[in-house]
């Protein structure tokens, strides 16, 4: 199995999280399933990560690329952080969402101890395996999505 890294995200990984989140397989579990375009995705994701010192972002990596992502969001109202992770589908079913989960919030609890909080679609069975596994504990749920949290 290759080595992975986990690291802090920065610019030159723009590109590579935009093609991961815009993959179809991604997509399908995300909240936001459209296509979000080059243009969008580079203001957005260099605002919202970049220029915002609340909200952290952390890439799992090869010797050579980026694998997956995962974003920690601050929600003033929730006081909590929103968590969204993604892997590569090529590089899925390979344990690396749950080591980059993990090392992720390690490194997010050294900066802040805050709550963090997962909206998982009821669908997915992967991810909710993949939070339950991390010690998150469901708190409620809607009809189609399940609510975890971790303090």
């Amino acid at each position: 199995m290759e080595e992975y890294k986990i690291r802090k995200v920065e610019e030159k990984d723009i590109e590579r999280i935009w093609e991961i989140r815009n993959h179809e397989m991604v997509r399908k579990h995300s909240g936001n399933q459209e296509i979000i375009s080059w243009e969008n995705h580079q203001k957005w994701f260099y605002k919202r990560y970049f220029e915002n010192k609340n909200n952290f972002c952390y890439v799992l990596k090869d010797k050579k690329n980026i694998a997956g992502y995962c974003r920690f969001d601050y929600d003033k109202e929730e006081k909590a952080y929103v968590v969204s992770i993604a892997i590569n589908p090529e590089n899925q079913s390979k344990g690396l969402g749950s080591q980059l989960l993990s090392q992720s919030l390690k490194k997010l609890r050294n900066k802040k101890n805050i709550p963090v909080l997962a909206e998982i679609k009821k669908d997915n069975a992967t991810s909710i395996k993949l939070f339950e596994r991390n010690d998150f504990k469901k708190y409620k749920e809607s009809k189609n999505v399940c609510y975890y949290w971790k303090t």
